[in-house]
């Protein structure tokens, strides 16, 4: 019989913490917990100044409508 070569299966390189984060992706874990706590704040941000829009806006309107309501009583 001969020897037959056999080829030792190679581990994963690990150069970086990617492949321990996500296959194929090219960020570290520390890199997306960044990401993640970005987000985060942008979210909070957003919706802060969503909250704020909404409220200059119903302002804006209960004042125009009792303009108008004034306006109207004097004619």
């Amino acid at each position: 019989m001969s020897d037959e070569a056999t080829t030792a299966e190679k581990e994963p390189s690990v150069t970086t913490e990617a492949a321990e984060a996500y296959p194929g992706s090219e960020f570290n874990r520390q890199e997306l917990s960044e990401f993640t706590s970005d987000d985060t704040e942008a979210s909070a941000n957003i919706g802060k100044m969503l909250t704020i829009f909404f409220a200059y806006s119903l302002l804006a309107m209960m004042c125009v409508t009792l303009w108008t309501w004034w306006i109207s009583q004097s004619n």
